[in-house]
């Protein structure tokens, strides 16, 4: 099997999902909401400021915090769901 093409991609495990160099997102790890960006194949993420979200996007009892920054909803999901809007 060959993983040519995903070398230059990061794997976020969050989420579930690969993402583009360059690309950013933002996530909740460990009770903290971070910006990332995916660097040469490597993910780089900053603690970053947060609001709490007007409605809730997040699916299957997750909670949702705005990044003050861009204006990006991110979910945090209950155990056993993943995605990034808990619905996976």
């Amino acid at each position: 099997m060959s993983c040519v093409g995903f070398s230059e991609k990061c794997y976020e495990t969050i989420h579930l999902r690969y993402y583009d160099i360059g690309e950013s997102w933002g996530r909740i790890y460990l009770r903290n909401v971070e910006q990332c960006t995916c660097v040469a194949g490597e993910i780089e993420c900053e603690r970053i400021r947060y609001t709490k979200c007007r409605m809730n996007p997040c699916h299957n009892d997750g909670t949702c915090r705005l990044i003050t920054s861009t204006g990006k909803e991110v979910c945090n999901c209950r155990g056993g769901y993943s995605g990034p809007y808990c619905n996976i």
